[in-house]
């Protein structure tokens, strides 16, 4: 993966433009966020995520995240869907 990640740095993210990472917090974005962090430590630029308001997995997702983020030093920004009184989960969406 670092390999490609580094290609991809070298012929197609631009120059040395700087990296917003989204990350949800799964397997996924998380392994992305540790090899970039370790490839191009200074493009990324932050860690972007957002609780979705669907209920206790958004939240522990969103904190996975923000910890991951801290534990490189990576600035993190987050956002939250707002809650509606009496709408929960994926009903709020």
């Amino acid at each position: 993966m670092e390999r490609a990640l580094r290609a991809w740095l070298r012929d197609g993210a631009g120059d040395d433009a700087p990296l917003l990472l989204a990350v949800s917090g799964g397997l996924d974005s998380i392994v992305l966020l540790d090899a970039l962090a370790r490839v191009a430590p200074g493009r990324v630029a932050g860690v972007a995520t957002f609780d979705h308001g669907t209920g206790e997995a958004a939240r522990r997702a969103a904190a996975h995240v923000a910890r991951e983020a801290a534990a490189r030093g990576l600035p993190l920004v987050t956002g939250a869907a707002p809650a509606e009184p009496g709408v929960a989960g994926e009903a709020a969406w």
